[in-house]
């Protein structure tokens, strides 16, 4: 089981904001004098905790579930060597590539066969950036790539 805290964090936010607002909950006479009044309340609160919720759930992320994607960023167009999408097409084994990434940075890269028989990409990171990305991968995720040929190799003898 997943452990939502920023949910949590929200819902508590919530209920102290309720408290604020309606101090009878925090009275200890009441609850027992006045029942159907503090049913009443905690169906209001369940109810408008549900709404805030689901407001800003739509507000904040333009769907009921959050989606792991990252916002999209410009591809720059290079008419001699387009970009192509990984959804699309991935690079053929051991090809040398450059990669485009989700935090809009161009990066070396190079194709690799997966165990399940799909192809994938792999970055090539300098150590630094390794353990700048190690917990935020994501940001970092191919999205795009080219290949790298070489046109032109220049010969010595030449």
């Amino acid at each position: 089981m997943r452990i939502n805290i920023p949910l949590g964090i929200r819902s508590i936010g919530w209920a102290i904001l309720w408290i604020i607002m309606f101090p009878e909950f925090s009275e200890r006479d009441i609850w027992g004098d006045e029942p159907a009044h503090i049913a009443s309340l905690l169906m209001q609160y369940f109810v408008s905790g549900i709404m805030l919720e689901l407001c800003y759930r739509w507000l904040a992320w333009g769907n009921w579930y959050q989606s792991n994607q990252t916002a999209a960023v410009v591809i720059p167009e290079c008419p001699e060597h387009p970009w192509i999408s990984v959804i699309d097409k991935h690079p053929k084994s051991d090809e040398t590539v450059e990669v485009f990434c989700a935090d809009g940075n161009e990066r070396s890269g190079k194709g690799i066969e997966r165990n399940d028989g799909y192809n994938g990409i792999v970055l090539e990171l300098s150590k630094e950036d390794a353990m700048k990305y190690k917990n935020m991968f994501w940001k970092i995720r191919p999205t795009h790539w080219r290949s790298i040929k070489q046109e032109h190799i220049k010969d010595d003898n030449w």
